[in-house]
């Protein structure tokens, strides 16, 4: 008997407009070149040419039986593969080119593109949940989105809609850029009374400043808010901030200062915050509030539903004796095939 080992095929998905255009292209050669000459899989490498192109090009290679589909770029790119792949036999993996990583981060993917590429082919294969977003408009359904790694409602949305505004020379992307925006938009904030619904039981919030809705540890680019979230144990990670004052502005800044304090270190829930796990999350405010998902302008609205998909998407993550944010154990991507 020999032990053989099967060939996979691969599509890397990139997006050429984000960033430089022919380092982007040269990026997504060298990744292909070292799965085919150095690990014997067939790849193809497609550039996105329009919004969500990458949610068809996804689709299109589930259909056709590829193994894996490497988005490479942000947290946006990899949400767009995902609406492709869901509830198919593919799995997505990340290769991190964008600004905040946040999904690259928690499975720690290296940055140097041949030990990523490397440390994916030793990697094992999860079933993730996915987050699922709905608006609603006087009680009719608006629209809904996917999230993999984090949404939110709240101030934090209203500086990611602004720097994605309609009109704008340039999308900007980024820590600074967020917070340059989340300061400009300082004198628009606000802080409605809402109503949050966790799992049936109904909590009233008289000044509701922001909503974070996690899927992993991370927030953004401060790294393990929420340690107990993880990928496939069926629950959101779900952080509420509420305001102590009248002036919305007042209770931003202490939402600011709260995300400060966990940025150098404090860990430990502020007097303004609740920390708790659900199934499903449902926010009414009083005024709309803005919202995103994983980096992308979720619009504005006075009625948010979160809830889980349990087990709708396959991921591959990379060989780590560090990543700890899955309550099962994975399948090895390459089994021995014996003859």
């Amino acid at each position: 008997m020999v032990e053989q080992q099967p060939r996979l095929r691969a599509k890397i998905i990139y997006n050429p407009e984000s960033g430089d255009k022919m380092q982007k292209a040269a990026s997504a050669m060298q990744y292909a070149q070292r799965l085919r000459e150095e690990h014997n899989w067939e790849v193809d490498v497609e550039a996105t040419r329009r919004s969500r192109h990458a949610i068809e090009l996804a689709k299109e290679a589930a259909l056709d039986g590829v193994n894996v589909v490497f988005a490479m770029g942000g947290d946006g790119t990899a949400n767009e593969v995902a609406r492709g792949l869901l509830r198919s036999k593919t799995a997505l993996a990340i290769l991190p080119e964008g600004t905040v990583n946040i999904g690259a981060r928690a499975l720690k993917v290296p940055r140097d593109p041949i030990e990523a590429i490397d440390s994916y082919v030793q990697g094992n294969i999860h079933t993730i949940d996915v987050g699922a977003i709905v608006t609603r408009e006087k009680g009719s359904t608006i629209y809904g989105n996917i999230f993999l790694f984090i949404a939110d409602l709240g101030h934090v949305g209203r500086a990611i809609n602004g720097i994605h505004e309609p009109g704008k020379k340039r999308k900007k992307s980024g820590v600074i850029p967020n917070i340059v925006e989340g300061v400009r938009q300082l004198p628009h904030a606000e802080t409605p009374s809402s109503v949050i619904n966790i799992d049936g039981e109904n909590t009233s919030v008289q000044h509701l400043v922001q909503v974070f809705v996690q899927n992993t540890p991370d927030l953004s680019f401060i790294s393990g808010v929420r340690p107990d979230a993880q990928f496939d144990n069926g629950q959101l990670a779900i952080t509420i901030y509420s305001g102590k004052h009248e002036s919305p502005k007042s209770n931003v800044l202490a939402l600011a200062r709260s995300l400060t304090g966990k940025l150098i270190g404090l860990r430990r829930p502020s007097p303004n915050e609740t920390q708790r796990n659900g199934r499903r999350i449902i926010i009414a405010s009083e005024s709309p509030l803005y919202g995103d998902f994983d980096g992308e302008p979720l619009g504005s609205g006075v009625e948010r539903e979160f809830f889980v998909m349990p087990d709708a998407l396959r991921m591959l993550v990379p060989k780590s004796e560090e990543v700890d944010i899955f309550s099962r154990p994975g399948i090895p991507l390459i089994p021995s095939v014996v003859h």
